[in-house]
């Protein structure tokens, strides 16, 4: 009867022990906190253009984001994506949505430690780029998170886009 109450407390106490262990651990840093966009909107003025980029965090693996474009003249809407930076099994996808296409197109956080570094940059840049071979304009999307300014480059072998944001809120 002695062994049978030792044996009820020591599993009792290792239950303990691990039930403990799970509710202090610490939140998991993903991939995803790396990336500074949350909460920020940003804004480039060219031409006959405003364009407005803003991202929200909706859930510890999710940003959400918008691209607007609105015409100065008229203030209407001109082209509209819905964006997103996904993390999923371990690697982070930046996902868009053009216009009223319900075709999504994903692109793959690329670089080493899938935080391309940024450990070594003397400016405090956060420089981030999403690849997809496979697609016919844009191959790639490259985002670098300076201060106040949010510079994206988008492109492919033979002709670029580049848009020089500033931080609006």
């Amino acid at each position: 009867m002695n062994l049978k109450i030792l044996i009820y407390s020591i599993l009792s106490a290792i239950i303990i022990f691990i039930l403990f262990q799970l509710i202090n651990k610490p939140n998991p840093i993903t991939l995803l906190d790396s990336i500074n966009l949350a909460g920020n909107t940003y804004v480039e003025e060219r031409d006959n253009l405003i364009i407005y980029e803003k991202w929200l965090r909706v859930s510890g693996s999710t940003l959400e984001g918008s691209s607007i474009y609105i015409d100065k003249e008229s203030n209407d809407t001109t082209f509209k994506e819905e964006l997103r930076i996904v993390e999923m099994l371990g690697e982070v996808y930046y996902i868009a949505c053009i216009g009223s296409n319900d075709n999504l197109v994903s692109f793959k956080l690329q670089g080493d430690d899938k935080n391309n570094d940024n450990s070594n940059n003397s400016n405090n840049d956060q420089k981030y780029m999403f690849l997809n071979p496979e697609h016919d304009f844009p191959k790639y999307i490259n985002y670098t998170i300076r201060n106040d300014s949010l510079i994206v480059v988008i492109g492919d072998n033979t002709k670029s886009s580049t848009f020089r944001f500033k931080k609006s809120n």
